[in-house]
């Protein structure tokens, strides 16, 4: 059984091993584009899901309206990114690395746009939401942005289903954005 692996950054309780085995779901979902592991920040960034996202993305379940105000920031610990593809980075030294990326992109004009996009890529820093919970706790949403420079980066809404003790993830129409 997981144990609880993440501490809320104000000092609050751990979050639920169902946190946790959702993000680890996340993880093994993703193509992230690069060969080597995606660095993903060890801390959270809070869940706000829009209007339009209640009509189209989370139709038919029931979140807490609280659920989904953005109010939470967690500190994710190394066993979160435990057998996936990510490991667990501090947020603003990869921002920092992400920009002299940028700074030094400049200087070598003999590099192909492809070289560089996966050079950058490769520095990408991964965000991901806290977890909010249906009221059933058999539904899970959470959000994520992909950033490796100023016009490079995903992001986007996810839904899961709890399946037996698994958490899969739903094919909604949720939001998407691409840089």
């Amino acid at each position: 059984m997981l144990a609880a692996l993440l501490v809320a950054a104000s000092g609050a309780a751990p979050v639920s091993s169902d946190a946790v085995a959702v993000y680890r779901s996340f993880l093994r979902s993703h193509e992230w584009g690069s060969s080597g592991p995606v660095r993903l920040a060890n801390t959270t960034i809070p869940l706000k899901i829009s209007g339009s996202e209640r009509k189209s993305c989370v139709a038919g379940i029931d979140f807490p309206d609280e659920a989904c105000k953005g109010t939470a920031v967690y500190h994710l610990e190394a066993s979160v990114v435990e057998g996936t593809a990510a490991v667990l980075v501090d947020a603003q030294h990869q921002r920092e690395l992400i920009g002299a990326y940028e700074r030094a992109r400049g200087s070598h004009p003999e590099r192909s746009a492809e070289e560089t996009t996966r050079g950058a890529v490769a520095l990408g820093l991964l965000q991901v939401s806290e977890v909010a919970f249906d009221v059933t706790r058999q539904y899970a949403v959470m959000s994520y942005r992909f950033a490796c420079g100023p016009l490079c980066g995903n992001g986007g809404t996810n839904v899961f289903h709890k399946i037996g003790e698994e958490w899969q993830r739903e094919k909604r129409l949720c939001i998407r954005w691409l840089n």
